[in-house]
């Protein structure tokens, strides 16, 4: 009898000394001053903070500041959802590294070394968190660029993932993504900067709303960058970005300009299915790829000056090699024999000589014409 009394007297306190799991979703009847408390503590744990999509919007907000200081201490996750964060969040953090350093040397590869340098920077911030936060608003600035004030870059040494509503600008200027950059369905409502970033890995963009400009002016892209379905509302700078693979914008739309001035394109880039609106100017000047797949009538009315005054309808391409006049078919014409036939030609741009300039070096085998459509 004893024995069996002892038993369920271990049992008990064996039970009551199992710890309690993390709680990631506030209950409804708490107070707002108990679930911060909760949400902070669980961040700086690395605990996953997923928000019932029905909470009011008052007992969903997280404050920026509890993210920047989970990022400091090292946590290996942060993974938010349904959450509205107010305040700037502040990525440039996490541990630092002075680019002359021996613990640099030993830290980083040579790669990252000359990037740092090529933007001035004299400290590196590595965040080793792996960071998702999505269906959330974030309500203040992202900063995630260059600090200016410590001459610092950003490295972000895991995954990225921002499927979320960015109210105010986001500043990517000179980071550097080491694994994958997922922004699917994310909605930038104002500007947003990725000049001279690096994608060492691949970065998605699909279905992902641009309501202002987006700049990745000088963007290196070693993976392949993904912006199906995407959406171009402000201005598209991608002059002198450098795609070292495949570069997919097939079923984007673009609203205002296109600027691929200068960019090179290694691998294919795929504009199947984009759209480009009656006002909208592509820059394709001095731009070099080995394979441009698009549909001349996506282009018709788009190439702006020097070919045309107003950006009117180039009407006939002569001499190029590698051109089909419909899908499927390769014209074995020599450059001297094939040209496109007239205004309503539908030609197909694909598996052009690797290197070519697009159009400057055709600039002298195009004719347009300078009256308005």
């Amino acid at each position: 009898m004893s024995r069996s009394i002892s038993s369920c007297f271990f049992c008990l306190f064996f039970i009551a000394v199992l710890p309690t799991p993390s709680y990631a979703q506030p209950l409804r009847g708490s107070s707002a001053q108990t679930n911060y408390a909760n949400i902070e503590g669980l961040l700086l744990q690395g605990e996953t903070v997923h928000f019932a999509e029905d909470l009011p919007e008052e007992e969903r907000r997280i404050e920026a500041a509890w993210i920047t200081k989970a990022l400091r201490n090292g946590v290996e996750k942060i993974d938010i959802r349904n959450a509205i964060i107010t305040g700037d969040l502040d990525l440039r953090t996490g541990s630092s590294y002075q680019v002359e350093s021996k613990d640099f040397e030993l830290k980083f590869n040579p790669e990252i070394k000359k990037m740092a340098q090529t933007l001035n920077a004299r400290t590196v911030f590595l965040v080793s968190t792996d960071i998702s936060i999505i269906d959330s608003r974030l309500e203040g600035k992202l900063l995630a660029g260059i600090d200016k004030h410590n001459c610092a870059v950003v490295v972000f040494q895991r995954g990225v993932r921002f499927g979320c509503i960015f109210l105010d600008e986001a500043d990517w200027e000179g980071a550097i993504f080491q694994h994958k950059a997922d922004f699917s369905l994310a909605d930038f409502q104002d500007d947003v900067h990725f000049s001279n970033a690096v994608f060492q890995s691949q970065l998605i963009c699909d279905a992902t709303v641009f309501r202002y400009g987006i700049n990745f002016d000088n963007t290196k892209f070693i993976g392949e960058a993904n912006f199906a379905l995407a959406t171009f509302q402000g201005e598209a700078d991608f002059e002198m970005a450098d795609f070292e693979d495949k570069a997919d914008f097939e079923g984007a739309i673009f609203n205002s300009k296109v600027d691929l001035g200068s960019a090179t394109f290694q691998r294919a880039v795929i504009f199947y299915g984009a759209q480009f609106s009656k006002n909208t100017d592509v820059d394709l000047r001095r731009t070099t790829y080995a394979n441009l797949l698009i549909s001349w009538h996506q282009l018709k009315g788009h190439l702006g000056a020097p070919y045309g005054k107003s950006g009117e309808l180039l009407h006939r391409l002569e001499g190029i090699a590698g051109l089909s006049q419909k899908e499927g078919q390769t014209t074995k014409q020599s450059p001297s024999e094939w040209h496109t036939g007239g205004l309503e030609a539908y030609v197909r741009l694909t598996q052009l000589p690797s290197g070519l300039e697009f159009p400057s070096q055709l600039s002298t085998k195009i004719s347009y014409d300078s009256t308005e459509e």
